[in-house]
């Protein structure tokens, strides 16, 4: 058996799920855990238990797929022109072998152990997926996946860590056991993870292989267990975990009540949160926002799922992550499979209406599911953009026949590039220049600080206006005594950057200035719901929060707003957001940190939103990095497997009117 080669560069990454990644408290196959992902400091020569994605289960020594689609997934640093195949294929056709989503080869019936060679330039530095696609009545198994040439037969546990070799294990807050077995010595060093501060050092030998050794450590903190090989080879047979006491949510006893309420989602595009009053700006840019505020739930730290409107307001819509609903690209839209919220608030009594003046938020990319009335203000009508407001009130009055009603208003601004118009036009600048940054944007790359400032004056002059236009829809509720019973949501689908990280504008990005939202939620009255909640939400809990108040216990992506309500403080909640680049970049919320992977390159940044936003202290930070990353690498497992197809959009069968729209906001060239 030729030796292993070590890459001491490389951060490698094994996932481990199971049937289709469900997740259980204590979980193993064969006694080795299922729940947990681990993180490689090395080149893993071999693809085993550590890497299973979906779709098998464990049988002896063997993987059998279970599903359709089988996958593993495994992380590599140097790419190798050869993969290396054990299997078995007890049918009577091929099974197709797919390397990073391209068919590369068929692997031929098979009765017994078969070893094959691939050649193959399908390997990529960073996230790699071997998918095995079988019929129905094919029985397939997987012995072993491996890159390098070995002529032995190893009897070896796939699973295992040699000399040289490092391995890391996150847990939250708790107890855990840890049972190894192999000959050699290795050490195991346990940190903390928000503080990388030593909990324990211990040294495991073992002078014969069949015996095994157990150690135990308790944490009040979520902690890494590090184990690095020292001499010979230990496998991990068995991992135990049992979370501390988490205080559970008050039992839901707030419901709404039939006459029900009317329900409304104000939603203006791209607002970064921290330019509007509630959550502290210095600039008067959102008077009736901030009142608004005062009757609400105001969420500090609220995200949105997605960097980018069309799969930004699909989650809004369905309760789902981009992951689940795959809305991830700009050719994908909302297939009719999923149930949406005008469609839950319709079978409910409702009556329901959409003004959008987005191209994306339109009948073609799925969004007139359970809508009876759709305007639309782009096109034709864009000129007519500044009527949504006073359109929705005729509306308001021409429906008012005691049946409840919901609605979704999509305003376009302050999405880049838009100028609001006069009394708003310029209303922060003292000398305007001739041709604002704003209209520029397109032909530039780097901005000076005058040019900044310029290209902020008029993002805030046209919040002021959007607010303008909130303000005439709020005040009438409230002169028609609609405004107390309504339960009214304000957010945004998602921020824009203004150069904090030398970048402008959404989409391509995941910086907390683009993911971070507004979302306000100002409950009926009746409820006695206000205040401010700290705790990480995010858009996929909207629609369960609605769901939940009428006593539905559909299932969905997010969690009700309630439950976070009552616990307002930070508990070990997070929040997950992405481009839509695919195969992506992602950046997760977990208390006050912010932590971004590029699955493209396999980069890594991380941030503290509260102390310093703008600088990257990932190279300080190892341990949490490290707790981060599989807490990311865990809800990947659990969500991009999930086997859904997206509506595929044909946009040069989109109307002009349409094409026209997405190509104002920058989305098409």
């Amino acid at each position: 058996m030729k030796k292993r080669k070590v890459c001491l560069i490389l951060l490698m990454i094994s996932l481990i799920c199971g049937f289709g990644c469900k997740t259980k408290k204590t979980s193993s196959i064969d006694g080795f855990p299922l729940q947990f992902v681990w993180s490689w400091e090395e080149d893993q020569n071999r693809v085993g238990e550590g890497n299973v994605w979906n779709g098998f289960v464990k049988e002896g020594n063997l993987f059998k797929a279970t599903n359709p689609v089988s996958r593993f997934a495994f992380w590599r640093k140097t790419v190798t022109p050869t993969l290396f195949l054990e299997y078995k294929n007890a049918g009577k056709a091929s099974v197709r072998l797919f390397l990073n989503g391209v068919k590369i080869e068929r692997l031929a019936p098979a009765a017994r152990i078969t070893r094959k060679a691939i050649k193959t330039d399908r390997l990529y530095q960073g996230l790699n997926f071997v998918e095995f696609r079988k019929g129905e009545k094919i029985e397939f198994y997987i012995k072993d996946i491996y890159f390098e040439d070995e002529e032995e037969t190893s009897t070896s546990p796939n699973f295992q860590i040699e000399k040289g070799e490092k391995l890391h294990i996150p847990f939250e807050a708790g107890k855990v056991s840890l049972v190894l077995k192999g000959k050699g010595s290795l050490r195991m060093r346990a940190r903390e993870a928000m503080t990388s501060s030593v909990l324990k050092v211990k040294k495991i030998a073992n002078v014969f292989s069949f015996f095994k050794k157990k150690s135990r450590l308790s944490s009040p903190s979520p902690f890494i267990i590090e184990l690095q090989g020292l001499k010979g080879k230990f496998s991990i047979q068995d991992v135990k975990f049992v979370p501390h006491e988490v205080k559970k949510p008050p039992p839901e006893t707030l419901f709404i009540k039939k006459p029900f309420p009317d329900i409304y989602i104000l939603l203006i595009d791209g607002c970064q949160a921290s330019h509007l009053g509630a959550y502290g700006y210095s600039r008067d840019t959102s008077p009736h926002i901030d009142a608004l505020a005062k009757d609400s739930v105001v969420f500090e730290n609220a995200y949105s799922n997605a960097a980018f409107t069309r799969a930004a307001v699909a989650t809004i819509f369905t309760g789902l992550y981009p992951e689940h609903h795959k809305v991830r690209v700009l050719t994908k839209g909302l297939l009719h499979e999923f149930l949406t919220l005008p469609e839950f608030l319709k079978n409910r009594g409702y009556q329901t209406s959409l003004f959008s003046s987005s191209a994306n938020i339109s009948g073609p990319f799925g969004f007139r599911q359970g809508v009876d009335e759709f305007y639309k203000y782009f096109g034709q009508r864009k000129a007519m953009r500044k009527y949504i407001a006073s359109d929705f009130i005729e509306w308001l009055k021409r429906t008012g026949n005691g049946s409840p009603r919901f609605s979704y208003l999509h305003f376009k601004e302050p999405h880049f590039p838009i100028l609001p118009p006069p009394p708003f036009l310029n209303m922060y600048k003292k000398d305007p220049p001739r041709y604002p940054v704003i209209l520029r944007l397109k032909n530039k790359k780097d901005f000076s600080p005058e040019e900044i400032q310029d290209l902020t004056d008029d993002y805030d002059s046209t919040i002021a206006y959007v607010d303008h236009l909130l303000g005439k829809i709020l005040d009438h509720m409230k002169e028609t005594d609609s405004y107390d019973q309504s339960l009214i949501v304000f957010l945004s689908d998602h921020g824009e950057a203004l150069y904090e990280h030398k970048f402008i504008g959404h989409g391509g990005i995941v910086f907390d200035e683009v993911t971070r939202i507004p979302l306000l939620v100002k409950f009926p009255s009746a409820m006695n719901i206000k205040g401010r909640v700290r705790t990480v939400v995010q858009t996929t809990d909207i629609f369960p929060t609605i769901s939940r108040l009428f006593r539905n216990k559909r299932k969905f992506d997010g969690r009700s707003l309630v439950e976070a309500y009552f616990q307002k403080e930070q508990g070990n909640e997070y929040s997950v957001s992405r481009n839509f680049i695919m195969p992506g970049a992602f950046g997760l919320r977990w208390r006050d940190y912010y932590y971004i992977m590029e699955l493209n390159d396999f980069t890594e940044e991380l941030y503290n939103v509260n102390i310093s936003p703008e600088i990257n202290i990932i190279d300080k930070h190892k341990a949490l990095s490290l707790f981060l990353r599989t807490k990311f690498l865990a809800w990947l497992c659990r969500y991009q497997t999930i086997q859904k197809k997206a509506k595929q959009i044909d946009l040069t069968k989109l109307s002009p009117a349409e094409l026209e729209n997405l190509r104002a906001l920058g989305y098409i060239e």
